[in-house]
C-alpha cells in the first residue's frame, strides 16, 4: 500500500481537481505519523489506528466505523458527522474533539476521556461510556437511548433536550447538569449524584431514581409519573 500516493490522491479529489477518495478499509495505521494529514470523508472502516496520536486531525463526514482507535489521541480532532459505529474508543483522548451529528451508536467508549468534547446532536444509541469522563461536554440534543453511562462523570455537562431513555446511568455524575427538556423516561438513575442539576421540564415517567441525590435541582414542570423514588434525597435534613 503506498499510503503517500492514495493521500495525495484524496486531497485532489477533495479539491475537485480528480484523484480518487481515499479507501483505507481494514488498513493498519498503528506507529504511522499522520500530524497534518486530511482524513475529510475518507473511508477507514475497519482501519487499525490503535494508540496512534490523531490531534486536530480532520477526520469529519469519514466512515471509521468499527475503526480501532483504542488509546487513541483524538483530541481537538474533527469527527463532525463521522461515522464511528460500534468503533473501539475504550481509553481514547476526546478532550475538546468536534463530534457534531456525529455517529457512535453501539461505540466503546469505556473510560474515554471526552472533556469539553463537543457531541451536538450526535447519535449515541446503545453506546457503552461506562466510567467515561464527559465533564462539561456539550450533549445538547444527543440521542443517548440505552446507552450505558453507569459511573460516567457528566458533571457540568449540557444535556438540554437530549434522549436519555433507557439509559443506564447507575451512580453517574450529573453535579450541575443541565437537563432541561430532556427524556429520561425509563432511564435507571439510582444513586446518581444529581445535585444542582436543572431538570425543567424533564420527562423522567418511569424512572428510577432508587436513593438519588436531587438535593438542590430545578424540577419546575418536570414529569415524574410512576418514577421510583425510594430514598430519594430532595433536601438535606
Amino acid at each position: 500500500m503506498n499510503l503517500e500516493a492514495i493521500l495525495a490522491e484524496h486531497k485532489l479529489w477533495l479539491a475537485g481537481d480528480g484523484g480518487q477518495r481515499a479507501d483505507l478499509a481494514g488498513a493498519n495505521l498503528r506507529d504511522v505519523k499522520l500530524a497534518g494529514v486530511n482524513f475529510c470523508r475518507a473511508i477507514l472502516e475497519g482501519a487499525d489506528l490503535n494508540d496512534n496520536n490523531l490531534e486536530r486531525i480532520n477526520f469529519s463526514g469519514a466512515n471509521l466505523k468499527k475503526t480501532n482507535l483504542q488509546w487513541t489521541n483524538l483530541s481537538k480532532a474533527n469527527l463532525q458527522e463521522a461515522n464511528l459505529e460500534e468503533a473501539n474508543l475504550r481509553e481514547a483522548l476526546l478532550i475538546e474533539t468536534e463530534l457534531e451529528k456525529a455517529k457512535l451508536t453501539g461505540a466503546d467508549l469505556r473510560e474515554a476521556d471526552l472533556r469539553q468534547a463537543k457531541l451536538t446532536g450526535a447519535d449515541l444509541r446503545e453506546a457503552d461510556l461506562r466510567k467515561a469522563y464527559l465533564e462539561d461536554a456539550n450533549l445538547a440534543a444527543a440521542n443517548l437511548e440505552g446507552a450505558d453511562l453507569q459511573w460516567t462523570n457528566l458533571e457540568g455537562a449540557d444535556l438540554r433536550g437530549a434522549d436519555l431513555q433507557r439509559a443506564d446511568l447507575y451512580r453517574a455524575t450529573l453535579v450541575g447538569v443541565d437537563l432541561q427538556r430532556t427524556n429520561l423516561s425509563r432511564a435507571n438513575l439510582q444513586y446518581a449524584n444529581l445535585e444542582g442539576a436543572n431538570l425543567t421540564r424533564a420527562n423522567l415517567e418511569g424512572a428510577d431514581l432508587l436513593y438519588a441525590n436531587l438535593e438542590g435541582a430545578i424540577l419546575e414542570g418536570a414529569i415524574l409519573e410512576g418514577a421510583i423514588l425510594t430514598g430519594t434525597i430532595l433536601e438535606r435534613s
